[in-house]
């Protein structure tokens, strides 16, 4: 039976232990989490102007209204405040200028994110007055303490597309502003989504980046990440946009009314607005963001449509996709060669990936030997390199920021703490295969044989390595993946239709019991891999079956005393093929990534069991993302697969729902599988 929340004096004294955590967090994390992101500005800076030039196509934009807004910070998608207008010059350039002053600040409101969108103008180049009120473009730019009189941006479709696909889950389109809720992980998650557009977008050209380079010094030695986003499908959407701003019909052109026809509005669960409702667009910035958030646009036909407004020849932005996608995900690569100062590839067969607060990545490598964790800043920046696992198969972050990670073949599991490089090593009774830590210091491992579980209590904050505790024997068969719950209970995968739910307990008379332990398997539809949960009373749990290409959900019963298989589930299609690692969403939304021999794709559920990608998942090109491992959603949306036995990852822009990372500390803070 399971236990009801609080029947154990050890789950008590861990939510204690919790709440002290929680103060220290208070008052360690925030200051530690503010030196990762942009400062607020002490005192007001000098007036900054800021020079730019708006171009639709390959024509100047003439006589459009440029307004610079600070983002808003009470909620996703609220009301932005307008700093200053302006308006583009007709002298073959479309050049416009702003001044902007940053406000006097050092605690929330938070350092303003400046976005600028202008609207209108003459987009034909010809001399005259004309202005075609159905022209929108927009450019997330800065934090306003980083603008300075060197900035510059050149507004095109190709900013626009760029920055909602960045920016998709702060936007609302009823008021068309972007904003996000006025916390330091929501301004962080946002803030980062503004450096993100820059891997998208070059701001000196309004063109697509093809590639970029991002070298940082990773103990020692000098490290280079290759960014790669999908710049033709870039393209071609800013081609489609195009269509609509390139004459001077005022939106009565079938361009814009194709768009905005076919451009299906989304299920408000696939936005940071649950609770809202979307009517059918009525202008270009609508329609984009509707492709971004519902990225089939509802059927195969419409999609059909919105891709044939990019012209096959003669298209101002170049190359693009030779035909229809699937979807309008946006993909980017994150590839690396390179190798750190201990010789070992700063990506080498990545396994699991792991966010911290800072929205930072942080891989664990898993080849049989010349293993490291890699630390890779959100943008692509390589950070740390760390020789810690060889043959690595799972990892965690702890609520004080520590990187465990286990072997698979040396029989140890690792606790890095990022600064100091320090590792403390614990030595297992068998290979490690999945690593979590809860939010009171206590991290849990399973182990390849021997169907066990262990727990080492209080290895967050410890000074020396202990001996592991083994807490339950009574796993499945191949554990591949374990996650604490908002009620402490260790859930995990058994390689069998069923899962495990260990829970702390006094029952000794159980024949489970095991040093405060019991064991309790419930049944699923095919062989669990991947496990993921939500928040609640007693929360859903969601798990990956590879023999049925399938995705399980148990929820409680009605008396709260067993986990059943819920309504609609187990779900199949969406692109389901040998689905690994499970992820939710801030929506409750599950991302699957899918490991079948050349399959390139990712799988989106509701909580409902409907699949929102189509039939063949949200597809790439092999080049982008094939043979998906682990799956993981950050702060701002954005989903990051790893590739496996590849040199690289891979991160789809913007297509999930915002998500408290890490999980440990949004155990911490309340906040577990919470929007952040």
């Amino acid at each position: 039976m399971r236990l009801s929340p609080g029947s154990s004096s050890r789950r008590g004294a861990r939510y204690t232990l919790g709440l002290l955590a929680s103060a220290a967090m208070l008052l360690t994390g925030c200051s530690n989490l503010a030196n990762t992101t942009v400062n607020s500005a002490a005192t007001p800076t000098a007036q900054v102007k800021v020079k730019g030039r708006l171009h639709g196509g390959n024509q100047p934009v003439a006589g459009a209204t440029v307004t610079v807004y600070f983002a808003g910070q009470t909620g996703y998608g609220s009301a932005s405040t307008v700093v200053t207008t302006t308006t583009t010059a007709n002298d073959g350039y479309g050049s416009f200028s702003f001044s902007v002053t940053c406000p006097s600040q050092s605690a929330p409101p938070f350092d303003p994110l400046v976005y600028l969108i202008a609207r209108g103008g003459n987009t034909l180049n010809n001399g005259t007055t004309t202005s075609n009120s159905a022209a929108i473009f927009v450019a997330g730019l800065a934090p306003c303490s980083q603008i300075n009189s060197s900035t510059f941006v050149d507004m095109s479709e190709v900013t626009t597309v760029a920055t909602m696909a960045a920016l998709q889950q702060y936007f609302n389109p009823v008021t068309e502003s972007f904003g996000m809720d006025g916390i330091l992980v929501a301004y962080t998650a946002m803030a980062n989504a503004f450096t993100t557009i820059r891997n998208l977008v070059d701001y000196s050209s309004g063109t697509a980046v093809t590639t970029l380079t991002k070298t940082g010094t990773a103990t020692g030695s000098s490290v280079s990440v290759t960014v790669t986003p999908e710049s033709a499908k870039i393209n071609t959407l800013a081609n489609i946009i195009s269509a609509c701003i390139n004459n001077n019909a005022n939106g009565d052109a079938t361009a814009c009314s194709t768009l905005e026809n076919d451009a299906t509005p989304p299920a408000a669960v696939t936005t940071s607005q649950p609770g809202g409702t979307f009517a059918p667009a009525t202008d270009l910035l609508m329609a984009l963001y509707y492709m971004m958030t519902n990225p089939t646009n509802g059927s195969a036909s419409n999609l059909s449509a919105i891709y044939a407004l990019s012209p096959p020849t003669g298209a101002p932005y170049q190359p693009t996709l030779s035909s229809a996608p699937t979807d309008w995900t946006i993909g980017v690569t994150y590839s690396s060669n390179s190798n750190c100062t201990n010789g070992n590839g700063f990506f080498n067969f990545p396994y699991d990936l792991k966010l911290d607060g800072a929205g930072d990545v942080w891989v664990d490598n898993g080849p049989d030997s010349n293993g490291n964790l890699a630390h890779m800043a959100f943008d692509g920046t390589p950070l740390e390199c760390a020789a810690v696992a060889t043959k690595s198969r799972g990892s965690t972050i702890d609520d004080r920021g520590n990187i465990w990670v286990g072997s698979f073949s040396t029989n140890n599991i690792y606790r890095y703490t990022p600064g100091s490089g320090l590792v403390l090593t614990y030595a297992t009774a068998a290979p490690v295969v999945a690593v979590t830590a809860d939010g009171a210091d206590n991290v849990f491992f399973s182990t390849y044989t021997g169907t066990a579980l262990y727990e080492i209590a209080g290895g967050a904050t410890a000074t020396t390595a202990s001996s592991p505790t083994q807490i339950s024997g009574s796993l499945g068969a191949a554990p591949a993946q374990i996650m604490v719950d908002n009620h402490q209970a260790i859930w995990a995968s058994s390689g069998a239709a069923n899962v495990s739910e260990v829970l702390p307990s006094t029952t000794m008379s159980d024949p489970t019991y095991m040093n405060g332990f019991v064991t309790t398997s419930f049944p699923v539809s095919g062989s669990s891999y991947g496990i993921s949960l939500t928040m609640g009373n007693a929360g859903n749990v969601y798990t990956s079956s590879q023999s049925t290409n399938a995705v399980d959900l148990l929820g409680p019963n009605s008396t709260n005393t067993s986990y059943v298989e819920a309504t609609n589930f187990p779900a199949m299609g969406g692109g389901l093929s040998n689905p690994t690692a499970v992820s939710v969403d801030g929506a409750k939304n599950v991302w699957l990534a899918n490991n079948a021999t050349g399959i390139s794709n990712v799988s989106e559920f509701t909580v409902g069991g409907l699949a929102l990608s189509p039939t063949a998942g949200f597809s790439k090109d092999s080049s982008y993302l094939v043979n998906g491992r682990s799956i993981i959603v950050d702060q701002g949306g954005n989903v990051w697969i790893s590739r496996d036995g590849s040199t690289s990852i891979t991160e789809i822009v913007g297509a999930g729902v915002p998500l408290y990372q890490p999980a440990s500390v949004g155990l911490m803070q309340g906040r577990f599988q919470t929007l952040p």
